[in-house]
């Protein structure tokens, strides 16, 4: 009864958004604006990362998304793919911390 006052309310979808938003608030100096500008190097693998990091952002959103309106079969369905995701994350920030 508690996960479906949660769905009701839309905890999950709410948090997913405010993440991104915070996200973007603070990575806009370090890496959305010198993107925006044209002035951020860095190495392949952060980029991937970084990437990385977005896809599961956008993907939570998504995945609230579906359990708020009731859609649970292609949010377990697309469960696979956010494993897969959650492990791709992990390598690729290990491997990010290692080579700074």
């Amino acid at each position: 009864m508690t996960a479906k006052v949660a769905t009701r309310s839309g905890f999950f979808l709410y948090m997913s958004l405010g993440f991104l938003a915070i996200a973007l608030i603070g990575f806009s100096p370090t890496l959305f604006l010198p993107l925006a500008r044209g002035t951020f190097v860095a190495p392949p693998l952060v980029y991937a990362h970084g990437a990385l990091m977005f896809i599961w952002l956008i993907f939570f959103i998504a995945q609230a998304s579906l359990i708020r309106i009731r859609n649970v079969s292609v949010h377990r369905r697309l469960g696979w793919f956010g494993a897969l995701l959650g492990i791709a994350m992990v390598i690729s920030g290990v491997a990010v911390s290692l080579r700074r």
